[in-house]
């Protein structure tokens, strides 16, 4: 994190402390008050206070972290309301540039509306980039925090960073670090033993993994992989085998030597044998199991004998 960055929320968690007194801001964040004297004099404030302000002290995170709107997240909704009205009226603006309505004009001034657009859309391109440069280092760290938490079995702290991140991504706009969001997400709700949400996380996470690809790889099979078992454990058989069957199909040209296809077409048959396909099932389960190394075999054995036990064997 740059040290520009830093000074700067430096300077807004002063204004918090000025604003809410430091025994204030201790006693809603839980953080003992000689921690908070020691951040006001200028040591670095880490991720799990700027948590602690949002969900303490209503804090709005874009402000925190970016200087972006009121301080608090109660006054946020006149500033969002200015903005929109900002916008519409530069909708309204674009829309009369499509309709060429702006025909009447004369030369001048239909190049001075078309400078001012320019710059207006300029200036808010540049503030999207300007936050996203900001907020990106604070949502990583938030983002490693839960991990932790998650690691460590403790769910309370991890709904806390949970909802911290929820405010920041929208502002972040990364791919990578979206994708790192949803999994996270998906954890959290198995461990709370909410499967029906776990999995929906789970499954926009699977979708955008592949929105830009042209080509699958190995890695996106053992993904795929993953996300069927966890569908036939919750009893989404229709939607596992449908899910295995389509990303085998979309490989069969090119996957010749892919060791992490036959986990996955192990899954396929077990999907086809609960569904009642015995024959079909039965064979991609043999088959799969021939070319398995020991570890995988060692893994999947249960369902080579639920196939026996079914045949009657």
């Amino acid at each position: 994190m740059g040290s520009d960055t830093e000074k700067e929320l430096h300077q807004r968690f002063v204004a918090v402390c000025e604003q809410h007194t430091q025994a204030e801001v201790a006693r809603r964040t839980g953080i003992p008050a000689h921690y908070i004297y020691r951040y006001v004099k200028g040591t670095r404030i880490p991720a799990e206070l700027c948590s602690r302000l949002v969900e303490g002290l209503n804090i709005n995170p874009a402000w925190l972290l970016a200087g972006q709107g009121a301080m608090s997240l109660s006054e946020v909704s006149d500033q969002v309301s200015s903005m929109a009205k900002d916008m519409t009226e530069l909708v309204k603006a674009m829309a009369a540039v499509s309709r060429m309505k702006l025909g009447s004009l004369t030369g001048k001034e239909r190049n001075r509306i078309f400078r001012e657009l320019s710059e207006t859309l300029a200036a808010y391109e540049a503030l999207r980039n300007d936050l996203r440069r900001k907020t990106r280092p604070y949502l990583e760290e938030l983002l490693q925090d839960m991990a932790r938490a998650l690691e460590q079995h403790k769910l309370e702290r991890a709904g806390e960073l949970k909802t911290a991140i929820e405010q920041l991504v929208p502002l972040c706009d990364n791919e990578k670090l979206e994708l790192d969001q949803l999994g996270l997400f998906a954890n959290y709700h198995f461990k709370q033993l909410d499967f029906a949400r776990a999995l929906d996380y789970r499954r926009e996470s699977f979708s955008r993994m592949f929105r830009n690809k042209a080509r699958l790889t190995p890695e996106d099979a053992r993904e795929c992989t993953a996300f069927g078992r966890v569908l036939i454990q919750n009893g989404h058989l229709v939607e596992a085998r449908g899910l295995l069957k389509g990303f085998r199909a979309m490989v069969e040209s090119y996957s010749q030597g892919w060791r992490e296809m036959h986990p996955l077409c192990m899954l396929f048959g077990w999907s086809e044998l609960e569904l009642g396909n015995m024959l079909e099932g039965r064979s991609l389960i043999e088959q799969s199991f021939a070319h398995m190394d020991d570890e995988h075999r060692n893994l999947t054995a249960g369902i080579v004998l639920r196939a026996a036990l079914y045949a009657g064997k």
